[in-house]
């Protein structure tokens, strides 16, 4: 993909900007604009509304600046002390835009005092990683120079009128009085440009460091440059710029750089984080997983190394590496050169990851560090890579065809896995598929690193050990996927065969356990029918029982249904005659009466 630095750490290059002289300027302005124009309505040349018209473009540039001095002050300052503000009062830090401490803030003022009495200790503050930018100090005494004989200008220019308006005789004066209003016009006018226009220049500069963009009224790119040159000797040895010192680099150095804004004591601190980086250069590679078929005839079972991590990058003499999941934390300069903030680097001995014994090692077999994915079923995949090339995996053969610019249409075979190239002036179409390649703005030159081993005949991934697993998976398509996210492809048939692995090696009463279960519930279902049954003729009997016997005593009192013939029996004169009793009568008469 290109080069890495890391990042070391940042030269903070400040370049303040006073403000506490505009508030005392405004006020003088107010006072020279109040006092022409009471001189001009007294000279009794021009008519008040003569005054009125001449004065009327000068107050409007006026009330215009003070709008922005307003806007500045909203800026700055909290809206409660506003008015403190204004009135040269606060040295509080006010965060504008970008993140700083008191105790930083406090640091660089004094920085700033230190190179505002001895320009020589800057070498110093440069191993403190601060640059003082004096260009911007030169530039605002320029500003603040200027403005001060502006200031002196009108003054002198109203104290004349207002000594020839006092000596006002002849009408030969009046040419003279005439031309000194018209002097005070223009440098009153000129004083109110130049303060606004440096307001003016501020505000933007603050609205202009919300979006990082550094304005170049706070310091232009080759005044920068300057800057970076003549200090450039003070750096620390260990620590450099992410560019070669170049005036034509200097933007990109300048967009790769953090921009910081602060309001302190009376000051506008605009700070500008440049980054350093280590002086080695690290290769940035992106680890795309590469289905590689078992058979080139029969294609339709692959296997895959699944990458550690999404991106390594690694120096040149193979010494140190360092693993990056997403580059959010980098910054993209010119010619594809990345500035990271990396936590931790490793050595491939201490610390041997899947791609790091692949770069460094000269191997016959997969390392033990590595993960792979088997994949069956029809894959139809292209992953687009930079400079116009693509990445193509085809279980079927497929037809591509290229349509290049006044030319000839072009048919190419494809199966397998493969890395196409096209030119730029072309576009293919295989299947559902355009590939549309873009202008090669960049030539990269760069060394594609080939492992000297074949993962289709590894130990772990070769045809005999596919041939050996225990299940049978069906059939599956994979379309329109990612090659970077193969690892969270639930799908693929290595998770398959292990969750049906699984399966099939469960213990038996865990893998019938639902027959289990359903014959219990059965036979507990009967238990109960039984028990309910027993229960049912246990208590039915007795029921019948307690009928008959009620029906018994009920029936005593109707014995008139009864027929009972006399049978004569011969009696023995000593013996009492027994009438015979309910409980002596024979069945036959018992069932008669139920």
């Amino acid at each position: 993909m290109g080069e890495l630095k890391i990042s070391g750490g940042y030269l903070n290059v400040l370049a303040p900007v006073d403000i506490s002289y505009i508030s005392p300027h405004i006020l003088n302005l107010k006072s020279m604009l109040d006092k022409i124009s009471y001189f001009c309505k007294q000279s009794k040349i021009h008519s008040e509304l003569e005054c009125n018209n001449i004065m009327e473009p000068i107050i409007v540039r006026y009330h215009d600046m003070i709008e922005e001095y307003d806007s500045l002050s909203h800026l700055v300052t909290h809206r409660s002390k506003r008015s403190a503000w204004f009135g040269g009062i606060g040295s509080a830090l006010k965060q504008l835009f970008g993140t700083l401490t008191e105790d930083d803030a406090i640091r660089y003022d004094n920085a700033l005092s230190t190179v505002q009495e001895n320009e020589k200790k800057m070498a110093s503050l440069i191993k403190q990683n601060i640059l003082i930018t004096t260009s911007t100090l030169i530039a605002q005494n320029s500003t603040l120079e200027k403005i001060k004989i502006n200031e002196a200008s009108l003054k002198t220019a109203v104290n004349k009128l207002s000594a020839d308006l006092n000596n006002l005789t002849i009408a030969s004066q009046e040419a003279i009085i005439t031309s000194e209003l018209n002097t005070a016009f223009n440098i009153l006018d000129s004083a109110l440009l130049t303060l606004s226009f440096r307001l003016e220049d501020i505000v933007n500069s603050i609205l202009f460091c919300n979006q990082n963009v550094l304005h170049p009224s706070v310091i232009t790119p080759s005044k920068l440059y300057q800057e970076l040159a003549k200090n450039y000797r003070h750096f620390p040895n260990d620590l450099k710029l992410p560019l070669s010192l170049d005036l034509e680099l200097i933007n990109a150095i300048i967009h790769t750089s953090k921009l910081t804004c602060y309001y302190y004591r009376n000051k506008i601190m605009f700070m500008l984080q440049i980054p350093l980086v280590t002086p080695e250069t690290y290769s940035l590679f992106n680890n795309i997983p590469l289905p590689t078929p078992h058979d080139v005839n029969r294609t339709n079972s692959y296997v895959t190394i699944i990458p550690s991590s999404k991106y390594v990058a690694m120096t040149k003499d193979k010494t140190r590496f360092c693993t990056l999941d997403n580059l959010d934390s980098c910054t993209v300069l010119v010619s594809q050169i990345y500035v990271c903030e990396v936590m931790n680097t490793y050595t491939p001995s201490a610390h041997p990851t899947c791609e790091s014994e692949i770069i460094t090692k000269v191997l016959s077999n997969l390392p033990e560090q590595c993960e792979t994915k088997l994949l069956f079923g029809n894959i139809d995949i292209w992953k687009p890579l930079s400079n116009n090339r693509w990445i193509y995996v085809q279980s079927n053969p497929s037809k591509l065809f290229i349509d290049c610019f006044e030319s000839e249409l072009i048919v190419v075979n494809l199966l397998g896995t493969g890395v196409l190239n096209m030119p730029s002036n072309c576009t293919a179409y295989c299947k559902n598929t355009k590939l549309i390649p873009k202008s090669n703005i960049l030539n990269i030159t760069f060394h594609l690193e080939k492992s000297n081993f074949n993962i289709a005949k590894s130990t772990c991934c070769d045809l005999n050990s596919i041939n050996n697993l225990k299940v049978k998976t069906d059939t599956i398509n994979l379309e329109n996927i990612d090659l970077e996210n193969l690892k969270s492809y639930q799908h693929l048939s290595t998770s398959i065969i292990k969750q049906t692995d699984e399966i099939i090696n469960q213990p038996h009463f865990t893998k019938y356990s639902a027959h289990y279960s359903i014959l219990t519930l059965v036979l507990f279902s009967f238990t109960i029918c039984f028990i309910a049954y027993k229960i049912f003729r246990c208590v039915r009997p007795s029921s019948s029982v307690m009928n008959i016997r009620k029906k018994l005593k009920l029936g005593k009192p109707k014995t008139d249904n009864i027929s009972l013939k006399e049978i004569p029996v011969t009696k023995p004169s000593n013996l009492p005659v027994q009438e015979p009793q309910p409980s002596q009568l024979s069945p036959p008469r018992l069932r008669e009466i139920v």
